[in-house]
């Protein structure tokens, strides 16, 4: 766990309420006196954001790979993240206010188009190849997808050391999102107030969440003029057919009716074939053992009987340990580096096309550099072979390659580089 210097202190950030005090102290009287982390000589400067009544320190923008790799403030350079070309675009950070705007190429609002007929096009999220990465080919705004890599991985979801193990459920998950959540805004409007993510179910609340869930979408019906749309973040139980085309379960709000036409459902199985396949052969809407998890990013109108109407959807496949993955390859080298109890990043691709390639992971418990592990595969195109061996000669650290096609198995690839155990202790 990282180390930092605060109001006049040296601590770890444990969340706890000493550190919550410490913060507080240092934001309301030692404004002209940065926090610092220690993960390097010279420390380098923080700042803390006031969210709320709660308090968050932070790095300054474009400042994440100035941290030592094995830092929790430490951001992978940008090459390695789809998130390098929208920084100071599409995402703004703003210090002063602890706040980060994001632009969206998605609509928050339903304007009636009476009985015209709607226009083709490609489904958002179909990237076909490396010049564009939605419907929009606007690269230089997110989209659903897009938003909901930003707000995994802003809330710290990939990040993986062996010490997590067992610690991650629902109830961590949606409360680290919804902080997050309160730290966006959107088309001027705060996130938190446009996005429901439902809090893990308790039996004995369970009809206080319900009535706040029936609040806070009855807030989105419109009687006149463009209907509001709701975004509502959660894990996917089920899909089944129903008598207004299909319904879609949600985990923690089972009772809540969310459904989508047939037209949407053929629409979801072509964009995200390879993550539903994941999920109906590994999940497991009961919980039972150690499932993988869908987790579903939506867009909907809310009808006057608090119905939601699918109208716009992305899909994100998880490991057990709530890691994303983006193709089966990918799949195993996340699980096999958690089996070998590795430390390491996950990146996210955000707009990245279909023609540009990023690290697997990125592992942070090697000496003396991080190691960022690429895939590569018979089917890759010449467009993507170029893309990881240009991003290979501009990335820090050592790059390595699993070449699917060899005989040696991604356990044996992955238990064969250098393992060293940094500062005595798991960070």
């Amino acid at each position: 766990m990282s180390a930092y210097q605060v109001g006049g202190q040296v601590l770890p950030d444990t969340g706890d309420d000493a550190f919550q005090f410490a913060l507080a102290d240092h934001y309301h009287n030692r404004k002209t006196e940065p926090p610092r982390c220690l993960c390097r000589d010279p420390s380098i400067p923080l700042y803390i954001a006031r969210v709320g009544d709660r308090y968050h320190l932070k790095r300054w923008p474009n400042t994440g790979g100035q941290h030592h790799y094995t830092c929790d403030k430490y951001e992978p350079p940008m090459e390695t993240s789809g998130i390098g070309s929208l920084m100071g675009g599409a995402i703004k950070e703003e210090p002063l206010t602890g706040m980060t705007t994001l632009t969206v190429d998605f609509a928050l609002k339903k304007v009636a188009r009476g009985d015209m007929a709607p226009k083709a096009s490609v489904p958002e999220d179909e990237a076909a190849d490396d010049k564009k990465s939605s419907a929009s080919s606007d690269t230089r705004k997110l989209t659903l997808k897009s938003i909901l890599h930003y707000l995994w991985d802003r809330s710290g979801f990939c990040r993986w050391t062996p010490t997590m193990e067992g610690k991650r459920n629902w109830a961590v998950i949606s409360a680290y999102l919804n902080e997050t959540a309160q730290t966006v805004q959107v088309k001027r409007q705060p996130l938190s107030q446009l996005l429901y993510i439902p809090p893990s179910w308790n039996q004995t609340d369970s009809e206080r969440q319900k009535a706040r869930r029936q609040s806070v979408f009855a807030g989105f019906q419109t009687r006149s003029g463009p209907r509001r749309l709701v975004m509502v973040l959660g894990e996917v139980k089920t899909i089944e057919p129903s008598q207004f085309g299909y319904r879609l379960t949600l985990k923690h709000m089972g009772e809540t009716r969310v459904y989508l036409s047939d037209r949407k459902l053929a629409e979801i199985n072509q964009r995200f074939g390879f993550e539903l396949a994941s999920w109906r052969q590994h999940g497991d809407p009961e919980d039972n053992g150690k499932p993988h998890h869908l987790m579903a990013l939506l867009t909907a109108t809310v009808t006057e009987t608090g119905v939601l109407q699918i109208e716009d959807l992305t899909l994100m496949i998880l490991t057990p340990q709530w890691l994303p993955y983006f193709s089966l390859h990918d799949g195993l080298v996340v699980s096999t580096a958690v089996a070998l109890k590795r430390k390491f990043l996950k990146p996210m691709t955000y707009n990245l096309g279909k023609g540009r390639t990023l690290p697997s992971i990125i592992l942070i418990d090697t000496q003396p550099i991080q190691v960022n592990l690429f895939v590569k595969t018979p089917v890759d195109s010449d467009t993507l072979n170029r893309s990881r061996e240009g991003l290979i000669e501009q990335s820090r650290g050592r790059s390595v390659i699993w070449d699917t096609s060899d005989v040696v198995s991604v356990f044996d690839w992955i238990e064969g580089l250098q393992q060293t155990r940094l500062l005595g202790a798991d960070v």
